[in-house]
């Protein structure tokens, strides 16, 4: 049997260590593969990030948001890229990933506090916010009746509810 695993650390340097099993070291180590990190790969981030937008259904990114995804620094490697690229296809209404939709956290290192980037896509969110909560009220809590008023899917208003309650414990 084929086995292929992944780590973000040095097992070699563990095992030295003592802190990860030797014999199982040399089990899954037949045929190592150095792989440097997301960020440190140039030009396949944006080619993986092309990829994700045409597996997602999304059609093309701004430009501002294809300087979110060469900017961020992308702890989460791949994984990441893919689920934020996915979200962004399924929050987006029409295919084109804005800025708004690439939600990369407080992590991007390419935008300083207080930059356009940032500004704007906080404003964005502020704003959806208002749109939720007054499709909420014209709709007397109905959350199935919200999200057909604001043109979403059920599951998106819950997730983007969700967001909020997150947004509003921190």
């Amino acid at each position: 049997a084929l086995v292929i695993s992944a780590s973000n650390r040095d097992l070699g340097e563990l095992v030295r260590k003592g802190l990860f099993r030797e014999d199982l070291f040399y089990r899954i180590a037949e045929f190592p593969v150095d792989l440097p990190p997301l960020r440190e790969r140039g030009d396949d981030l944006e080619l993986l990030a092309e990829h994700f937008l045409d597996q997602y259904g999304g059609r093309e990114f701004t430009p501002e948001a294809l300087f979110l995804v060469r900017s961020h620094r992308w702890p989460g490697n791949v994984r990441e890229l893919k689920n934020i690229i996915r979200r962004a296809c399924i929050n987006s209404r029409d295919g084109i990933v804005t800025p708004e939709l690439i939600e990369t956290g407080s992590h991007c290192s390419g935008a300083s506090s207080g930059s356009l980037l940032e500004e704007s896509a906080a404003a964005a969110r502020e704003r959806e916010r208002e749109l939720i909560r007054g499709a909420l009220e014209r709709t007397g809590g109905n959350r199935k009746q919200a999200a057909e008023l604001l043109g979403v899917s059920y599951r998106t208003l819950m997730s983007k509810l969700r967001e909020m309650r997150e947004d509003d414990d921190e």
